[in-house]
């Protein structure tokens, strides 16, 4: 019995440990990886789980497929990663099931999966409301964020995309220790088109330092985001914000969120549930609204210092998918995160706390970013008071909670009244 175990065992081992690329010239099991499993995206684990009898046996498959690449040209890299679906996934000799194929690897469903990288559909109309809510037609006269470093940490930036052609660095994807210069999932190219598109981002001029922490609609690995942050703070982000994936509510990633602002960086991040953002000098937490001014997420209405739009916002795809409409509590935080870049390149002296003050505290009735009222005065002393003209009603009603929630976060971090 012993010796049929460890046979059994070795047999595993050595298919696990078999060279990817002569299992591709010849004959192979292979499993054409589905749009999900019990609700969820599929992953080394689970499928191992399925048809090797343990999800201790990902390693072997991870093994396997290494060399190759993914829709986007993401490599498999980690037992949990998400896979995309059309995927021919290599599996060990001993895999069982009526899913599991057997010969030579199906080229066609690869190269579906590379064509349905990113959004499909053609470009959309309609969602242009944040512009005339946020007025930024009238800033960018200001200033366009020349000289500031945005650090977009999600799921990558697509640099191909028209709009941001020349604005966007090779950065890092810490899924596979590639570049983060593209993306198949999206969230992050549309964040940075928010940011520093030519074609309406709210500081055109700034540039983007694109870090991929998820390659699927998961939240990331809270090493991978307390990583991106030290790797952003290495480029020199001036900025930086942190997509929906990017949980900040980790030990790890609260502390590298401290570092940052200790080096004054100013963090953006999704307003979420009570204690689920770093409540730190320096990390400004957005609330997403709709057009109507509805907020988003009631759970984060609370603890919002500010809040920017994120419902039915027009936003590019990647690859060639065009634009789209699309709600993301991220793409306020894009927002945010803009006008923060335009903020440091008017005032390149300004620590990054007091340039969240000037943000916060010329936020329009209970709590809506105001980019021209941010920028009022550019010319004025640094040190001085930013007087503001009155702002033009935007016709939205902001639920007030975003105004307690930073009286509470002024009661709790006492800072100078006036502006710089």
């Amino acid at each position: 019995m012993r010796f049929l175990i460890a046979a059994a065992v070795l047999l595993g081992w050595l298919a696990g440990t078999a060279a990817p690329a002569a299992a591709e010239d010849g004959y192979v099991k292979y499993y054409v990886v589905a749009d999900g499993y019990a609700g969820k995206p599929e992953t080394a684990a689970e499928v191992a789980g399925r048809f090797l009898g343990g999800a201790a046996r990902a390693a072997d498959i991870v093994r396997l497929n290494e060399g190759r690449t993914m829709s986007g040209g993401i490599g498999l890299t980690t037992a949990g990663q998400s896979l995309p679906a059309g995927w021919p996934l290599i599996l060990p000799w001993d895999a069982n099931g009526s899913e599991v194929g057997y010969g030579r690897l199906p080229e066609v469903v690869a190269a579906k999966t590379a064509a349905a990288c990113g959004p499909a559909g053609p470009a959309s109309a309609g969602g242009s409301w944040p512009d005339e809510v946020l007025g930024l037609d009238r800033v960018r006269s200001l200033t366009r964020g020349a000289g500031v470093l945005v650090a977009v940490v999600d799921s990558g930036v697509d640099r191909a995309v028209p709009g941001l052609a020349g604005r966007v660095d090779v950065g890092a994807d810490l899924t596979t220790g590639r570049t983060g210069d593209s993306d198949c999932l999206g969230t992050g190219t549309a964040m940075a088109g928010l940011i520093a598109s030519a074609d309406g981002g709210v500081a055109p001029e700034a540039r983007i330092f694109p870090v991929r922490v998820t390659s699927g609609p998961i939240p990331a690995d809270p090493a991978r985001v307390a990583t991106g942050i030290e790797v952003a703070l290495s480029a020199g982000a001036r900025v930086i914000a942190l997509g929906s994936y990017a949980g900040t509510s980790a030990p790890a990633v609260e502390a590298m969120v401290a570092n940052a602002v200790a080096h004054d960086v100013l963090v953006v991040a999704p307003a979420g549930p009570e204690g689920s953002t770093p409540a730190t000098d320096g990390v400004l937490r957005v609330g997403s609204i709709a057009a109507g001014g509805a907020t988003a997420d009631v759970s984060a209405a609370g603890v919002a210092e500010v809040t920017a739009p994120g419902v039915d916002v027009t936003v590019p795809g990647p690859g060639e998918s065009g634009t789209r409409v699309a709600s993301d509590p991220a793409y306020a935080v894009a927002y945010v995160a803009g006008t923060a870049a335009l903020v440091r390149a008017a005032f390149p002296k300004l620590s990054a706390a007091r340039a969240e003050q000037r943000i916060t505290q010329t936020a329009r009735g209970t709590g809506l970013l105001d980019p021209p009222a941010a920028l009022a005065a550019t010319n004025a002393p640094e040190s001085g008071r930013v007087w503001v003209a009155a702002a033009p009603a935007a016709g939205v009603a902001i639920a007030a909670a975003a105004m307690f929630a930073r009286r509470r976060r002024h009661a709790l971090h006492p800072k100078a009244a006036s502006l710089p």
